[in-house]
């Protein structure tokens, strides 16, 4: 009689690229200095919303993100670095991501930051099956 109504759960559940930008968000938060409260009284939102965006369990809209940048004296890509990496249908792993939040996030030096991403970067290239073993 009626048609059958698709599922849209995929649609607004969270999606990789929103758990690295939460990732990223809470990374350039940190070593800002800024505490959750501090950063959504700046934007006018609770601190529990910038836990749900930082966790990846909230989708973060564009908007928002640009508000985010726009606080933290960053560009806007920043908060999407490293999310050209994943294919759009990946879906995240998000078990340890925690672990490695905090990591990241005691690493108040920059250039540790980056030796931190580097070393990271390589890790997973060395992980990486290569084309020669996928034939």
């Amino acid at each position: 009689m009626g048609r059958a109504r698709k599922s849209r759960t995929n649609q607004r559940s969270p999606q990789p690229i929103d758990v690295i930008a939460g990732g990223n968000l809470r990374l350039l938060r940190l070593v800002r200095g800024f505490t959750q409260e501090e950063l959504g009284n700046e934007v006018g939102i609770t601190f529990q919303q910038i836990q749900k965006y930082e966790s990846g369990k909230n989708r973060m809209p564009l908007s928002r993100a640009r508000e985010f940048a726009g606080i933290l004296g960053v560009r806007i890509d920043e908060l999407f670095r490293d999310a050209d990496f994943i294919p759009a249908n990946a879906l995240l792993d998000t078990s340890n991501l925690g672990d490695w939040l905090a990591l990241y996030g005691r690493a108040h030096d920059v250039g540790l930051v980056s030796e931190i991403c580097s070393l990271a970067g390589q890790l997973i290239t060395l992980s990486a099956p290569s084309e020669a073993t996928q034939k």
